[in-house]
């Protein structure tokens, strides 16, 4: 576990909901408090040992301003802190708006703008699910870079962003800098995947299976085998 808190920033603006809970509900599930509770489920090995590889992570929703933000289905998200009182952060993650708006001159989407360049070089990463890629290309820092977005939207990406270079085949791409995702879900599986990467515990994604009742896929949709610390299979695909 690291020394100090994971820093991870959401992006508050009018998007899909689901788009940045269900990313943020996977690293929940793996933060320390959550292992305490859940970890003793997990066959075949010990919970210090799953505890020892949990995420400490302080979550920051950040918007332009500290009024609530309605979503999709009514769901109203509220910032912790604006752009311009952010803490540092280590992560970040931009959810997909309507694509006219990803395009847009709305206030929300120039300040966000504006913000997602000025702390693009101080992120480890930047992750994007559905047609938050579009935001982030909107602020030509995905030029010259693979990415994808939400397939039905592929070709509106290329015509509208041609300096990208988009890839249809995949669920998501992984860049020294951008992880962006295809749909929703595809984002859930994208964020299983840094995990497993980041905590070397392919227990501890299997622990949040458990939780959420979710079957991860890897990026070519298939879904992902868990195993135990003794190596032996605990789920295979479906």
């Amino acid at each position: 576990m690291p020394s100090a808190p994971i820093s991870f920033g959401i992006c508050v603006y009018p998007i899909q909901a689901l788009d940045v809970i269900g990313f943020v509900d996977v690293l929940t599930n793996l933060t320390t408090s959550d292992v305490a509770k859940y970890g003793h489920r997990v066959p075949g090995i010990d919970l210090q040992t799953l505890l020892d590889a949990s995420l400490d992570i302080v979550f920051h929703w950040v918007s332009r301003s500290m009024d609530p933000v309605e979503c999709t289905g009514r769901t109203t998200l509220q910032p912790t802190c604006t752009y311009a009182d952010c803490p540092k952060l280590d992560y970040l993650l931009i959810g997909g708006p309507d694509p006219g708006r990803a395009v847009g001159d709305s206030i929300e989407v120039v300040s966000l703008r504006g913000f997602v360049r000025q702390q693009e070089p101080k992120l480890k990463k930047i992750f994007t699910t559905c047609t938050g890629a579009l935001t982030l290309a909107s602020t030509g820092l995905l030029d010259g870079h693979e990415a994808t977005v939400n397939h039905f939207f592929i070709p509106w990406a290329k015509t509208n962003f041609p300096l990208v270079k988009w890839i249809s085949d995949k669920n998501w791409v992984e860049g020294d800098k951008f992880w962006t995702s295809s749909g929703s879900l595809a984002g859930m599986d994208m964020a299983g995947e840094w995990v497993r990467q980041v905590t070397e515990r392919p227990e501890l994604l299997y622990l949040t299976t458990i939780v959420l009742d979710w079957r991860p896929r890897n990026v070519n949709g298939k879904s992902v085998d868990h195993y135990d610390g003794n190596s032996n299979l605990i789920q295979g695909p479906c």
